[in-house]
C-alpha cells in the first residue's frame, strides 16, 4: 500500500514524499483510514519506533482547520523530550499546510512564551500533563475545541503517576471528542483508562512483546562487574561509528561512568535526573547532533528519548525485566535501520538471560571483548564496580570465536 491510497491530503503527501518516506508502515496502513473521520476512540498497542506519530499526526493535519483561536487536537505525552520530538515531526508533516499552528508545551521551559503562543491560537496542542495542567488553571489553555485526544505512551505515563492528571485533563475535553490511546503493554492501569474513556474502540495490535527484528541481540558475560569498564572501552575503540547509550541502573552510576569515560578522552554525557532542565537540553541537543558518542543514562531519565542513528544499546547494568529490554532495546534500529543491543553479564545473570531469550523469542549471540589495541585509551570504566580487568568468561553455550561487533552475521 502508498500513502496516496490512505485518503491524505496532497499537501500532507508532499510533505511525506520530502521526508523520504515510501510506504507506510503497519500501524500507519491500518490506523490512518480508521482515523481520518476523527469520530471513532481507538486503542493501539504500539512500541517506540513503530511509527505511531505519523499514524495519528497525519489524521490530526488532514483535519485540522486553518486559523484557530483553540486547540482541536490534543497530545499528551510523559516526558519533555518526547514533547518536543512529537512537535517536531507534526511540524515537518505540515510543512506545506497554511496557517495550521502546532505548539509543544512543557515543564522547564518559560511559561511566558507558552502563554503568548496560546494566545496566538493553535491547531495542535502538545503537552506533558503537569504543565497542561497549570496552564489551565491561569485560563490560558481551553480545551472546549478539542476533537481528539491522543494518549501517547499511555502506559509511561500511568507508571509515572499521572492518572490524576490525565484525569483532571479528560473531564474538560468535550464529551464528543475522541480519544486515542497508544502503549507498550495492556497492563491492569492502561486497560482501566482504557475501559473508563474509551468507547467501542477501535482495536491495534502491531506489538508481539519483541524489540524490532533489525537488531542484533549480543551478551557479554564477565567473570565480575569490575570488568565491564574495559569491556565497553575495547568496544568503543574497535566499533567504527559507534554512537551509543549505555544504561546504568543509578545516577551516582551514571555520574561515575561520564566523569570516567570523559577523563579517558572520550566524547560522552550524562542524563539522570538531578540535572536542570537547560542542562538536560544541552546534553540532548549535543548527543542528537553527534557531538557525544556515548550517552550514559538511567531508564526514568530515557523515557520518552528519540534520537535517530543510536548504531548500539549498552545494558552496562543488566536490564531488571524484559519490559525494560524491550524498551531499552527499542531506541536503535529506527525507520529500518539496523542495531546492536549489548547485554554485559556476569554469571548469575545467566537465568535472566535464559528468560529473555524465552520471552523474545530470540537467542544472544556470546561475544569476546575485542583484543587490546595500540589506539585503546586508558582510564577508569566507571567508579569502583566498572574498572577494566581481564578478559571476559562465556556464559554456557557460548562461541569462543571473536566476531566483529556491530556486524550482522
Amino acid at each position: 500500500m502508498s500513502f496516496e491510497k490512505l485518503g491524505l491530503k496532497p499537501e500532507l503527501l508532499r510533505a511525506v514524499e520530502a521526508l523520504g518516506f515510501q510506504t507506510p508502515m503497519p500501524i500507519q496502513a491500518e490506523m490512518i483510514p480508521q482515523l481520518l473521520g476523527g469520530e471513532r476512540d481507538c486503542i493501539a498497542l504500539a512500541s517506540t519506533g513503530s511509527g505511531k506519530t505519523a499514524a495519528f499526526g497525519l489524521p490530526m493535519l488532514n483535519m485540522a482547520t486553518p486559523r484557530t483561536r483553540h486547540p482541536q487536537f490534543l497530545v499528551l505525552s510523559p516526558t519533555r523530550e518526547l514533547c518536543m520530538q512529537i512537535a517536531s515531526d507534526l511540524r515537518n508533516y505540515a510543512k506545506f499546510l497554511k496557517d495550521v499552528r502546532v505548539l509543544s508545551v512543557y515543564g522547564g521551559a518559560n511559561i511566558r512564551f507558552q502563554l503568548q503562543e496560546l494566545q496566538r491560537g493553535v491547531s495542535i496542542l502538545v503537552a506533558t500533563p503537569g504543565r497542561l495542567l497549570d496552564l489551565m488553571d491561569r485560563g490560558a489553555a481551553n480545551l472546549q475545541a478539542v476533537r481528539a485526544v491522543v494518549l501517547d505512551e499511555a502506559d509511561e505515563m500511568l507508571n509515572m503517576g499521572f492518572q490524576e492528571d490525565l484525569e483532571s485533563i479528560l473531564d474538560e475535553v468535550p464529551e464528543k471528542a475522541a480519544t486515542w490511546m497508544f502503549s507498550a503493554t495492556m497492563e491492569k492501569r492502561v486497560a482501566g483508562c482504557a475501559h473508563r474513556h474509551l468507547k467501542d474502540p477501535i482495536e491495534i495490535n502491531v506489538v508481539d512483546n519483541q524489540p524490532p527484528p533489525d537488531i542484533q541481540h549480543v551478551c557479554m558475560t564477565f567473570r565480575d562487574a569490575q570488568e565491564r569498564g574495559e569491556g565497553l572501552r575495547r568496544m568503543v575503540e574497535e566499533t567504527p561509528g559507534f554512537f551509543g547509550l549505555v544504561f546504568r541502573r543509578t545516577r551516582s552510576n551514571v555520574r561515575q561512568s561520564a566523569k570516567h569515560f570523559a577523563a579517558a578522552g572520550y566524547s560522552v554525557g550524562a542524563l539522570h535526573g538531578d540535572l536542570t532542565q537547560g542542562q538536560r537540553d544541552k546534553v540532548m541537543r549535543a548527543f542528537r547532533n553527534h557531538e557525544i558518542q556515548m550517552l550514559f543514562a538511567t531508564d526514568v531519565a530515557a523515557r520518552g528519548l528519540d534520537v535517530s542513528d543510536v548504531t548500539h544499546i549498552v545494558h552496562f547494568d543488566i536490564s531488571p525485566d524484559v519490559e525494560t529490554y524491550t524498551h531499552r532495546s527499542g531506541r536503535t534500529a529506527r525507520a529500518g535501520k539496523s542495531g546492536v543491543s549489548v547485554v554485559f553479564a556476569i554469571p548469575e545473570d545467566h537465568r535472566k538471560l535464559v528468560g529473555f531469550e524465552r520471552a523474545l523469542k530470540m537467542k544472544f549471540d556470546y561475544l569476546g571483548i575485542p583484543p587490546r589495541t595500540g589506539s585503546s585509551r586508558s582510564g577508569e570504566g566507571g567508579g569502583r564496580d566498572d574498572r577494566g580487568g581481564g578478559a571476559p568468561r562465556h556464559a554456557s553455550g557460548a562461541s569462543r570465536a571473536h566476531r566483529q561487533w556491530g556486524r550482522k552475521r
